[in-house]
């Protein structure tokens, strides 16, 4: 059973399984869901030089001009030092201890909170100092490892040693061998699993274990390929940025390296080969492979910043050039044309929202936002009327224009069918919809049009219309309303307007028939259905444009009023979730649940404003993978989680939003994966991408395809 998911615009979201077809990146004009803040905002200054969340939730910001702290809602920033102190600060990390170490342009600072925070008269009057006490002079990278250890890399390796509240600089004798083209200094530490220290270098890379052996991997051009950044990730590979793209190592165990002397000298360069394919990356899997992505079909080009890896596995990889996400198998490019550009530095907070810093300021990316497409991205009509898929599970947007446009997963392909010039569309009528035999049905004010099936819009468009039905033909009217395909193909076609030409046809797949039903069923007269569901024992349930709600069974309607507990109004809404239950909106009576649809006297639970609901105008009902259910309200969208006795409001960005779930996921690059929720709005520009899982119940660990049964809106 398939049923077009009726709106008057459209809005779409995905829970995102990423893929790609191709690794060269597109250019594409989809808004991402990110706000930038500034030096207008609170920071510092809007140069970002690192970031850091806290044990506490607190992001820190370094700012060449202050430390800026992040406490959800507002910026607070800081002085380090006295009034004299260089403003900029370079990087802060948080012990195990709770200790905060701070480098800054002028040295470093350790800072406890435990001690009282006292905010002295500066210079600057709108800025507090920071109880922070001064160290050393000495500044560059800091990293604590496993073991609690703290390390300084500067012109040399230094572990800070806390004795009597003093702090004590170990210098560690490298020993590696003088390259004289250019000065000795480490950029960046980072651990393996088996604890060895990992530290980019101005000269290569490091490889140095507990017990003072190290490997060393030379570099053929330190000048103009130094290293910048290193990364362990989560299944223990070493990722290594580099002035041009970068290198993954498959760590060796000390076991396997069976190092014999105190230094063991290789050429990373000579040892590296190249890592892409034409459709996916190849991480290393054998112990010892490098594998490198030196501007990797445009896609890793330029100067990699910063490493990084969020809480989903996904690496993200800051460039000269922009911000590339890699999901484990492909890259992902995003660039100026989406707001990323001079991006040094990436962290995530606890919301799973990823921060940017770089020179332009801090950008806060919602991964389970809202992306916007426009007409730049191939829509020719931003005024969408309907969304739904295709019988290949892509997805089609109607315009205003009664324009039809195909998403390949970068952006539309948009044409225009045969359908009379002066066609138009009803208010809050579906026109437009596929069945499960690849036909497409145009729903206008005059006629039903019928095209032959095709999954090729380009041959759609060259297509004239197979029949046209009308009031002659046995429908109730010639105002198309609204049209449902129950589980044995047959369509339900509704239509609304003048002279009495409001009622319910439906057409036999077998016969080609169409029967408009009568109060000899007990269908009612004068009433327009808008919404539609069948439940699984093959019942079909009808709701009114006018108010009402009937269910068809053996042959006959039953009707169902505000007198049996159905809330009032227009019902905008029904969907039947994966438990049976019956859901039912309301333009005015909010969101209403039937536990057993087909008992003779069904019992009405109703969630309203007055039980928190964001609004009694409930325009759309739909289900994520998790079994929460979404409502689209005038008010935004609203969640009644799995345990139904918790209500979340999700969003009140923008009234009038309509969601559908369409059960299919779109890839970043093109092909059409799994699940993904698609989100209608309606009157607002463009359509909209928000990944309804964000914290909301535990995701599955695997994703399967599933056929999902259409509601109506």
């Amino acid at each position: 059973m398939r049923t077009p998911i009726p709106t008057k615009l459209c809005l779409r979201a995905a829970l995102f399984i990423f893929c790609v077809a191709a690794l060269a990146p597109q250019s594409v004009a989809e808004r991402l869901p990110i706000k930038i803040f500034t030096s207008a905002d609170g920071l510092g200054s809007s140069f970002i030089n690192s970031l850091m969340r806290d044990s506490r939730g607190f992001l820190w910001v370094c700012t060449r001009d202050g430390l800026s702290r992040f406490d959800g809602s507002r910026f607070v920033t800081y002085q380090i030092g006295d009034n004299g102190a260089p403003p900029g600060i370079e990087q802060i990390i948080e012990t195990r201890k709770g200790v905060y170490w701070i480098s800054t342009t002028g040295g470093l600072f350790r800072f406890d909170p435990d001690a009282p925070l006292t905010a002295h008269e500066s210079k600057s009057a709108d800025r507090a100092t920071l109880k922070a006490e001064f160290v050393s002079d000495e500044r560059g990278a800091l990293y604590e490892d496993h073991a609690g250890n703290l390390w300084l890399g500067s012109n040399n390796l230094y572990r800070l040693l806390e004795k009597d509240n003093k702090a004590i600089f170990e210098k560690i004798e490298l020993g590696l061998p003088v390259n004289p083209s250019n000065s000795f200094g480490i950029l960046a530490i980072s651990e393996g699993r088996d604890g060895s220290l990992w530290l980019a270098t101005s000269w290569g890379l490091v490889r140095r274990f507990a017990d003072g052996k190290q490997v060393y991997y030379s570099i053929d051009d330190p000048r103009a390929n130094a290293l910048t950044s290193i990364l362990l990730d989560r299944d223990g590979r070493i990722w290594v940025g580099r002035e041009k793209g970068g290198v993954v190592i498959k760590p060796e165990s000390s076991a396997e390296l069976s190092l014999h002397e105190a230094l063991t000298i290789r050429n990373l360069d000579k040892l590296a080969r190249e890592g892409t394919s034409n459709d996916h990356i190849n991480l290393p899997e054998k112990p010892g492979e490098i594998l490198k992505y030196s501007d990797a079909e445009g896609v890793v080009s330029g100067r990699v910043s910063f490493l990084y890896q969020t809480a989903d596995g996904h690496i993200w990889i800051s460039t000269t050039k922009g911000v590339i996400d890699f999901d484990g198998r492909t890259f992902h490019v995003y660039t100026s044309a989406q707001g990323f550009i001079g991006i040094f530095h990436f962290i995530e907070d606890a919301s799973e929202n990823l921060w940017l810093g770089g020179v332009n300021g801090l950008v806060r990316l919602d991964r389970g936002g809202l992306t916007s497409y426009f007409s730049d991205d191939g829509l020719s009509n931003p005024y969408i009327l309907v969304i739904n898929k295709t019988v290949d599970d892509k997805l089609y947007a109607m315009g205003g224009d009664l324009s039809l446009s195909l998403f390949d997963g970068k952006r539309f392909q948009t044409i225009h069918p045969q359908l009379p010039s002066d066609a138009q569309a009803l208010w809050t009528a579906n026109p437009v919809f596929q069945d499960s035999a690849g036909e497409w049905w145009f729903l206008t004010n005059g006629k039903l049009f019928r095209f032959a099936a095709t999954n090729d819009f380009r041959e759609l468009a060259r297509q004239r219309p197979r029949a046209t039905y009308d009031r002659s033909d046995g429908l109730s009217g010639d105002q198309m309303f609204h049209i449902f395909e129950d589980s044995r193909g047959d369509l339900w076609i509704s239509t609304h307007g003048i002279q009495q030409q409001f009622g319910l046809s439906r057409w036999n797949r077998a016969t080609g028939k169409f029967y408009t039903f009568t109060d000899a069923e007990g269908f009612p007269a004068n009433l327009a259905p808008s919404s539609f569901a069948e439940d699984r024992r093959g019942n079909i349930f009808l709701g009114f444009y006018e108010g009402g709600l009937v269910r068809y069974a053996e042959g006959r309607f039953t009707q169902f009023t505000p007198a049996d507990g159905l809330p009032g109004g227009l019902i905008t809404a029904l969907y039947l979730d994966r438990q049976g239950r019956l859901w039912i909106g309301s333009a005015q009576s909010g969101l209403s649940r039937v536990d057993d649809p087909s008992a003779p006297h069904p019992r009405f639970v109703s969630f309203t404003a007055e039980s928190g609901m964001a609004s009694n105008n409930v325009r759309s009902i739909t289900e994520d993978l998790y079994g929460n259910i979404y409502a689209g309200t005038a008010r935004g969208i609203q969640v009644v989680t799995r345990r139904e006795s918790h209500q979340a409001l999700l969003s009140q960005r923008r009234p009038g939003w309509r969601l559908r779930l369409n059960g299919f996921s779109r890839c970043r690059r093109g092909v059409v994966v799994w699940h993904s929720e698609w989100f209608v709005a309606a009157g607002t520009e463009a359509r909209q991408v928000f990944d309804a899982s964000a914290g909301l119940g535990q995701r599955p660990a695997h994703r399967r395809r599933a056929s999902r049964r259409f509601g109506t809106w």
